[in-house]
Order: structure tokens, then sequence, then C-alpha cells
């Protein structure tokens, strides 16, 4: 039997970013995957400024140029079909291609010295948390500390008999309109919490749309959306997201964590899971490794401290999004977009772009400083 301090089930960004930083650390990791790298995923893969900023801290020789295939500083708010307003940003987005970027970060992950075992279908059943193993076909591995990473539909989860509260989107490809090729644009109100997006790619736009709690609900919305702006994408999909809601972890073992879609991280407004990905990987790994220097099993309880101003900001976001995707206020609040579109380009840059605020502060930061500066 081979044995491994961390196996981490999952090689997407939060997968990787554990690897990584455990490799980094000196531990003897790694990742199976049940598909072949590079791969294909459904995400709008849209990077902020604040995973960008992440990925150079902690993935230096990460090249960008492997994964970016379009930027963009421009966005188009609508409601419906009914365009609201523009914002013109300082901050760039960058787009990525999922394929391209979980590529890049597993690559990195190699060139640490981690240990990749790809198109390998575990279940539930193949997972030991008595013994510590994981049984793939004829092989038997052990570990000390186990990392879920497996998205939404995460078998960790499933093996401790937790439900999951996911959203899902439907996600296709459009032949682009030139006179928009390096803009994005947003739509409201066409789907229950959530919203529709349009955002360039190398070639194509990639234009899909998210929400509420059903996939049958979510084709619904998908078909009657594509309907009302007269198009009909290509390649469509559909898979489950992150709601945002934190899944109760406390069925799990003390050496098991759960990062990424997996523990529900996302914005639950915006939708953005990368960076929440990226960084919960990054806790994750770090959580491990503090258990392992004070020869403390219990690696959740390092990560649920860690997580903790994280899975605050999610919260409050949540409330938020209660309150804003109701019908009537959301469209009171697009109206004031329209009136007072400083607000809406102080929440893109303050807020999603640059973490420079968060979502308990964003609003009384705006009122007391910014707009009574301007």
């Amino acid at each position: 039997m081979h044995r491994f301090d961390i196996i981490i089930i999952g090689g997407g960004p939060a997968g990787a970013m554990a690897g990584i930083t455990l490799q980094k650390k000196g531990y003897n990791t790694c990742i199976i995957d049940k598909s072949t790298f590079p791969r294909e995923k459904l995400c709008g893969g849209l990077l902020t400024v604040k995973t960008m900023e992440l990925l150079r801290e902690h993935c230096p020789t990460l090249n960008p140029d492997h994964f970016v295939v379009k930027q963009s500083n421009r966005v188009h708010f609508y409601l419906g079909q009914e365009k609201v307003t523009s914002y013109q940003m300082k901050n760039t987005c960058y787009l990525t291609e999922r394929s391209l970027f979980d590529h890049a970060l597993i690559e990195e992950y190699i060139r640490n010295g981690g240990e990749v075992m790809e198109n390998q279908r575990i279940k539930p059943a193949d997972i030991d948390f008595a013994t510590r193993t994981i049984q793939t076909g004829s092989h038997t591995y052990g570990y000390s500390y186990l990392v879920g990473a497996d998205g939404c539909n995460s078998l960790l989860l499933k093996k401790s008999g937790v439900k999951n509260s996911n959203f899902y989107c439907i996600e296709g490809e459009l032949s682009p309109d030139s006179d928009q090729m390096e803009e994005m644009m947003i739509f409201f109100g066409v789907a229950e919490n959530g919203y529709g997006w349009q955002f360039p790619k190398k070639g194509y736009d990639c234009v899909g749309i998210g929400g509420v709690k059903s996939d049958k609900n979510i084709l619904q919305h998908a078909v009657l959306f594509f309907s009302q702006l007269d198009i009909e994408p290509t390649n469509q999909r559909g898979a489950p997201i992150p709601s945002g809601r934190q899944p109760d972890l406390s069925l799990l073992p003390e050496n098991t964590i759960v990062v990424g879609d997996a523990a529900g991280f996302v914005d639950p407004i915006t939708g953005e899971g990368i960076y929440f990905a990226l960084l919960s990987g990054l806790y994750g790994a770090e959580a491990i490794d503090a258990a392992i220097s004070k020869q403390d099993i219990s690696a959740a309880a390092h990560y649920t401290a860690l997580v903790k101003p994280l899975r605050r900001n999610i919260a409050a976001a949540l409330r938020l999004q209660k309150l804003l995707y109701r019908p009537i206020v959301l469209k009171k609040f697009m109206h004031h977009l329209r009136r007072r579109p400083a607000f809406g380009l102080f929440y893109l840059e303050k807020v999603i772009a640059t973490n420079a605020y968060d979502y308990r502060n964003f609003i009384p930061a705006y009122f007391l400083k910014h707009r009574k500066r301007s």
C-alpha cells in the first residue's frame, strides 16, 4: 500500500492550490481526479484582480499568458432586455477557459513535485475514514489527512450523509458581436436568485444563466432568456453551482476538510467562485500544516478558524441577496444605479475586483466616505 501525507480528491482550482501549497511545505501529496487534464469545465471564467494577485503571490512562476484569453474593463448591466447602465472600470477583468486554467494549475502542482492520478472514478464506498485509505481499482492508498475538492457533488459529503445546498446554471457558446468583443454583459431579472451573463472568450462569447434551486427550473429560465435575446447558443451544458450556504461539516473526521465548491464557497450575489476556491484551498493547506506542526489531528478546527472571516462575508452577502433579488427591490435598485452609477462602480471596483471592502462594510464605507468625498 502506498501512503501519502495528504490525498486530495479533485484537481480543480481549490484542490490544485491546496496541493501546491502543501508541496511547497514539504509534504507528500497526491491529487485524484475523475478526468484527464486538460478537461472541460462549465464556468464563466472570470478572474478578478484579487484572484490574479493571489496567484502572483502564491504561484509566482505561473504564466497568465497560458490561461488568460481575454481582458476587459467594460461591463453593461441589464434588467431583462433593457440596458440600465454601463461601467468603465479602472481595474481589468481577466477571462479564462477552465480547460486552460485548471491545466496550468495542475502543471504547477506537478512542477512542485505533486503526484496526480487522473481518470480515477472513486465512489463513497472506496473511502474508508477508519483505516484512512482509498481504494482505486486494485490499488489501495493510505493518507494521514484528506481534502475534498471535488465540487458540489462531493464524495466526502455524500459519504458523511451531508446534503449540500446548490443552485444550477446553463451555459453555451455564441458567435460574438464584433462591436462588443471585449465587453461583458450582466442580465438581472432573468432568474430567481441569479442572473444571466455574456462574457467574451477567444473566438466566441460565453453566455449563460444561473440561480434558483432546481435544474428543471433553471432550464426553463434559460430557454426563456435565450429566446428573449433571440439567440441559440451552441454546446449548451448544465451543472450545479454552490449557493453560498455552508454544508454541515461536523460529521466529517477531524483529519478531513472540504474546500472550494464542495464547502459552498462562492459569492452568492455574483456567483464568483474561482477566487474562493483558490483561497479556501490555500487555507486548507495551512490548516493541515498547522495541525501537523502542533501534532494535533484536528485540521478541521484550524480550518474552521482560518475561514471564519470568509464565512462571515459570505453570510452577509446571503442576507443582501435575499433582499436584492426580490423583483420589486431589484427593479428599484437598478433604477437607482441608472441615477447614481457611482455606487455600482464602487461595488465593482472595491468589492468585486479588489476586495478592498467586504459585504459587511462596503455600504457604510460608500455613504460615509466615498460619496461624501465625491
